[in-house]
């Protein structure tokens, strides 16, 4: 009986903070390391990526092949930030 407790609670632990790593991981990947293959730009920067995903492309398990993606980790910590987008 203490196995089975000790493997739910394993199993929660692992539900509930495995996405927060996940995401942190990604975050990481994008703005924190400029040496990283995945890359895109620092925090509060717009960036356009010119083509479209390769197998190389790791830090999100499973993005569209076929779609150009634009990124921006928006650091809300100090104030607010307005985008304005022309129409």
């Amino acid at each position: 009986m203490e196995n089975n407790h000790r493997l739910e609670l394993i199993k929660e632990v692992f539900i509930y903070g495995y996405p927060i790593v996940d995401m942190y991981n990604i975050l990481y990947k994008y703005t924190g390391d400029p040496g990283s293959s995945e890359y895109k730009a620092p925090f509060n920067t717009i960036a356009h990526n010119r083509s479209t995903p390769t197998p190389e492309d790791r830090a999100i398990v499973a993005p569209n092949c076929d779609t150009p993606y634009s990124y921006v980790w928006l650091d809300l910590r100090a104030e607010p930030i307005v985008l304005t987008i022309p129409t």
